[in-house]
């Protein structure tokens, strides 16, 4: 047999490091759907709440069936034959129907026609598939319908017991790879974030233990940003993950604006600004309340840094910004009035 005539079964299970050549021009580059998700791997989009973690999966969703070119001013890939699944077993009916309805309304009715004919959601069917037998229920469901793209929404209503628990994640992502296998379908599962504690979002931010990181094949993080939330790409094992984080605002419609692409290091240097500024506010706010209470007409540092809660590093960088703003009087060591 000649080396051009070989597929992957002609090798063994483990292979010779002069065969790594042969079998990397077998293996196809992974194709990107969108951003940081490659098709056929399962992964997710995950979040705080209010972030619209299921609002973004369903535009994209939604986005792909209608056959755009783009989504987000992101490039989209899509088949002819792509069948779009999208599974919201959290949500009752009426809230996510009326939100569908709105998304709906933004296409035109050529773009309505390929929606038709790519894309099933889920109705009356939802609730908790968090055992062996219910799960089974709720797959055989999906595989009639042989979707090229799953979204399910959410983690948390198929996890059996505490999700911080090693096999508890192990049993639902072994279901959620077996389904995988069946459909060569990509997988796409929401879930949500850790307390974050007004920390940036990142891999540790989501919410269960190590074991799904180390599972997943991507990861789509949503963090808030004042008014606006930051999509930014987390983990990503087959392609790189880009730096740019799309900066949205959630429209009345339930799709999205596009407010601009920032780095992660202009984020950061952002979100620290107005953290700082919010921190600030707080400090002025409690000086002033406890100078009234107050027969001396200041605050000490202690009482301000009890009613505020805070950091207390975080506390007396603010602290110092203020004093030399001239926003504070230091009147004694560690007491304080407002200038």
């Amino acid at each position: 047999m000649s080396n051009n005539s070989k597929t992957l079964d002609d090798f063994g299970d483990f292979i010779n490091p002069a065969e790594i050549d042969e079998i990397l021009n077998l293996l196809p580059e992974p194709e990107i759907i969108w951003r940081g998700i490659p098709r056929g791997t399962i992964g997710l989009i995950f979040g705080q709440s209010k972030t619209g973690k299921s609002t973004l999966a369903e535009n994209l969703g939604y986005n792909i069936a209608a056959k755009r070119a783009e989504f987000l001013g992101e490039e989209l890939r899509t088949n002819e034959n792509e069948k779009i699944v999208i599974a919201n077993i959290e949500e009752p009916s009426r809230n996510r129907l009326r939100r569908h309805k709105s998304i709906l309304s933004t296409f035109s009715d050529e773009e309505i026609q390929n929606i038709n004919s790519r894309i099933i959601i889920n109705g009356e069917f939802h609730g908790f598939f968090n055992s062996q037998h219910l799960w089974n229920t709720f797959a055989e469901k999906v595989i009639k319908l042989e979707p090229t793209i799953l979204v399910i929404d959410s983690l948390t209503r198929l996890i059996e017991g505490d999700s911080k628990e090693d096999k508890s994640i192990l049993k639902i992502m072994k279901n959620l790879s077996e389904l995988n296998k069946k459909l060569n379908a990509t997988i796409i599962v929401i879930h949500h974030t850790t307390k974050m504690y007004g920390k940036d979002i990142d891999q540790d931010s989501i919410a269960g233990n190590h074991v799904l990181q180390q599972e997943i094949d991507f990861a789509i993080g949503l963090q808030k940003n004042g008014r606006t939330v930051f999509i930014k790409d987390i983990i990503n094992r087959y392609c790189v993950t880009d730096d740019r984080h799309i900066e949205v605002k959630i429209k009345s419609n339930q799709t999205f604006t596009v407010m601009g692409n920032k780095t992660a290091e202009e984020i950061v240097k952002e979100m620290d600004a107005r953290r700082d500024d919010t921190n600030r506010k707080a400090i002025l706010k409690a000086v002033e309340e406890i100078s009234e209470k107050s027969t001396d007409d200041f605050a000490t540092r202690d009482e301000i840094l009890t009613k505020i809660n805070i950091p207390q590093r975080t506390y007396y960088d603010n602290l110092k910004k203020l004093l030399k703003d001239g926003k504070l009087i230091e009147v004694e060591k560690t007491k304080y009035k407002l200038s």
